[in-house]
């Protein structure tokens, strides 16, 4: 094969010379291999160009991003701009200057505020949209809506957005496609959260009403009285055009046309904080003195679409603009089109028509939004709908999914050696690393947690020994979800179980048996008893009730026979040794008409094949059982009661070491609240729970730590509400109350069972455990 580097073109230019009379002699002087070589230099080089414009043509092998971004708009493809880092649940403002000293003294988190802040006693005032604040290292946030600040507030939680509010203000021509450039490359890619900070508006010549033009993916899919711009993106992402239409194609600006564009500056990957207790300025202007820091990290900050992406998206682009969409990477690119969309997932799935009975086979999707959350169960299902029409198979049934959320907290314990280490500092920076690496918007769909990377990742980092991370696994009850108890008056209740990714659920012994901890917090500062939160923690433990007992049956190829119940014989036909279910029908149906001398024999439809028995005195001996057919087994043990523990608010997470020295110690703090306490109200709050279904033999047909949680509708003796589930909308319960039920996975490996499994982990999760240094003393951050 001919080569075309500088020797290989040189020596074939010294041959051709050779062959020709007399010049062999010529060729060895060496100011003609001089210049031989110098040719082929040129003639290489000249090469060398003509294939690097070749690959630069080339989709697959240009190297260039200026190369792909001229391609780009001849896919329908718009690569983003910046994005700008968020910080949703964890920025605080306050009134109180002692929120200064958060990181610092007593206030290490926001569940601290409660109780080391002042009660705020001045006007009403409202904390604008837009507000500014500037970290310690000058990276500006601004709020994203406004907030009510009232008496009786300590403080409020108040949603930031990386970037600078910036505005662009010009008087156009009139010209068909007028086109405005804006010369920055820090312009944000407005989706999500941050898509309302950017707007055109436009007002007419010798008017003084601006209209809001509206974004479209081209100004060519317009019609002639559309209000509409498109947005193009230079080759090298440091500017962008706005284009409007020119009367057939969008609505043609008129002459002297105000127009303004309001848009964030953003400094995309560079702006995101780490650091806790680091965004401590504000740089707007308020009527009145307040302070304001960030107990969680502010990330999500991603710089321009990279080249490898830009490869990978723009074709399938393509492919949904103009074709039909058939795969399920083709769904997958189309739902991720829409502009409020994080991450979406498409498998199949199986749709059961609730009117016809029948079954089949369904295309199903499900996705996170740009903050991690689910979609609108309604408008999203639209959004689909409308970006696929028309270009999928009409026998495709599809259907959306919420994300199945596999919501976990993690706590990590370890020790450091040098006196010179600051703990603060240390675990302000293992929250930001945790969160960087398993916070939602890292995680990708159906993914796999091995708590083992993480504490390696730890250990290795940040310097310390004998790290261990204990894992906690949370069922989120929102309390929409609760129905009015058809059974209790003014008590609402709702069901709850864990995502069988975990597999079994972990129990602690202590004398008495702790399986599973419940939350509930209010996150309003008026959601106050007598200057008292409440908010609960109950700790749901069991002890045996030994004057009742439950017999378990289970069946392996059974034989007819007599049992020996309590001493009396019961013969077990064909019919009665189907199931347990069959022979605990059997026994209670014997029983009935023959009862046996000193002990009640039941059952309970809610648990069908258990039997219960219950000797009529303490004086009476247990209860026994004989010798049975073959095949049959059976398990008998105390009755099992469940305890409701009631305390203020503990946001502990609740290890073996944990529950033995607090919980199940009379003789330690925190107390349970007595139901006679009149300062911190008892709530008489009702949980049903399943200790069995912490290990359940079947995950098929047996759901995973199920219990229910019965909750009132007012306090004891009296009409003040304490949760409003009657007055109050849902939404608004929900975005001021979390009512979560924790239990501890029995393995800390997770393996997602479920397609639309997704992890969670808020910022507010990451509970930094024990730091221990050992040459001060031990000191512990909750």
């Amino acid at each position: 094969m001919k080569q075309f580097d500088p020797n290989s073109i040189s020596n074939r230019f010294l041959k051709a010379l050779s062959n020709k009379a007399g010049w062999t002699q010529i060729i060895d002087d060496s100011a003609v291999t001089s210049l031989a070589d110098s040719i082929g230099e040129m003639e290489a080089e000249a090469i060398r160009y003509i294939e690097y414009l070749l690959k630069e043509s080339k989709w697959k092998y240009a190297r260039n991003l200026s190369s792909l971004l001229t391609s780009t708009p001849y896919l329908g493809y718009q690569p983003h701009r910046k994005i700008s880092a968020l910080n949703t649940d964890g920025f605080v403002i306050s009134h109180d200057p002692q929120l200064q000293q958060a990181g610092i003294v007593n206030i290490f988190g926001i569940s601290d505020l409660s109780t080391n802040l002042t009660t705020y006693s001045g006007v009403h005032m409202v904390i604008p949209k837009g507000t500014l604040f500037t970290s310690s290292s000058g990276v500006r946030f601004i709020s994203t809506k406004d907030v009510s600040y009232d008496p009786g507030d300590k403080y409020k939680i108040i949603p930031i957005l990386q970037g600078i509010p910036r505005a662009v203000s010009t008087t156009v021509v009139g010209n068909p496609l007028e086109t405005i450039r804006i010369n920055s490359d820090k312009v944000e890619a407005a989706t999500g959260i941050s898509s309302p900070f950017f707007s055109v508006t436009v007002t007419a010549d010798g008017s003084n009403i601006p209209i809001l033009y509206t974004q479209i993916e081209d100004i060519y899919l317009a019609g002639p009285y559309d209000n509409v711009y498109d947005v193009s993106v230079a080759s090298d992402f440091s500017y962008i055009d706005i284009r409007f239409g020119n009367g057939i194609v969008g609505t043609q600006l008129t002459p002297n046309a105000a127009v303004t564009i309001n848009f964030i500056e953003s400094l995309g990957a560079s702006g995101n904080v780490t650091q806790n207790y680091t965004i401590t300025n504000i740089f707007s202007i308020l009527s009145f003195p307040f302070y304001c820091t960030n107990f969680t990290s502010a990330l999500g900050g991603q710089d321009e679409e990279e080249i490898d992406s830009i490869r990978a998206r723009a074709p399938l682009a393509y492919l949904l603009n103009g074709g039909s969409i058939i795969t399920s990477e083709a769904y997958k690119a189309a739902i991720e089109q829409i502009s409020y969309i994080h991450l979406a997932t498409v498998y199949s799935g199986v749709y059961s028509d609730p009117i016809t009975g029948t079954s089949q086979g369904s295309i199903t999707y499900s996705a996170i939004k740009m903050d991690g959350t689910a979609p609108d169960s309604v408008a999203f299902p639209n959004d689909v709908l409308s970006i696929t029409s028309g270009k999928t198979d009409p026998l495709d049934y599809i259907s959306y999914e919420p994300p199945t959320f596999l919501h976990l907290k993690f706590n990590i314990q370890g020790k450091t050696t040098s006196s010179n280490s600051n703990l603060s500092d240390i675990m302000s920076q293992i929250q930001g690393d945790i969160y960087s690496s398993y916070g939602t918007l890292s995680q990708k769909f159906k993914s796999s947690f091995d708590n083992s990377v993480l504490v390696s990742k730890v250990l290795n980092t940040y310097g310390l020994t004998n790290v261990t991370n204990i894992v906690e696994v949370v069922a989120d009850i929102p309390p929409s979800t609760f129905i009015a108890d058809p059974n209790i008056p003014d008590f609402y209740t709702a069901n709850f179980s864990f995502d069988r990714s975990y597999q079994r659920l972990k129990g602690f012994s202590e004398g008495v048996l702790h399986a599973l901890k419940i939350q509930i917090y209010f996150d309003c500062s008026e959601c106050q008893y007598n200057g008292n939160s409440f908010s609960r923690t109950l700790f749901i433990v069991q002890s045996p009730n030994t004057n009742s007992y439950t017999v378990t049956f289970s069946v392996n190829n059974p034989t007819t026979g007599n049992i020996i119940i309590c001493g009396e014989s019961i013969p077990l036909a064909s019919s009665d040794i189907v199931s347990a279910i069959t022979i605990v029908s059997k026994i209670v149906t014997y029983c009935n008409s023959n009862p046996i001398p000193n002990y009640n024999v039941t059952s309970d439809s809610s648990n069908p094949g258990i039997l219960y028995i219950v000797p009529i005195s303490t004086s009476v001996a247990p209860p026994s059982i004989g010798s049975t057919p073959t095949g049959i087994d059976f398990s008998l043990a105390p009755t099992i009661n469940w305890t409701v523990l009631q305390y203020p608010f503990i946001p502990n997470i609740t290890d073996y070491d944990y529950m033995k020295n607090y919980v199940l110690r009379l003789d330690t703090a925190p107390l349970p609240i007595d139901p006679s306490d009149t300062t911190t109200p008892y709530i008489p709050f009702q949980v049903h729970f399943d200790y069995t279904s912490l290990n359940p033999a079947d995950l098929n047909a047996n759901l995973l730590g199920s219990g229910t949680i019965k909750i009132p509708n007012y306090l004891p003796n009296s009409y003040q509400n304490y949760i409003n589930f009657k007055g109050a909308s849902g939404s608004l319960l929900d975005s001021k109350i979390a009512i979560q039920v924790i239990a501890q996975p029995f393995i800390p490996d997770i393996n997602s069972y479920y397609d639309n499994n997704i992890i969670k982990l808020t910022q507010t999760d990451r509970d930094i455990g024990t730091l221990i240094n050992d040459i001060t003393a031990q000191v512990t951050y909750a």
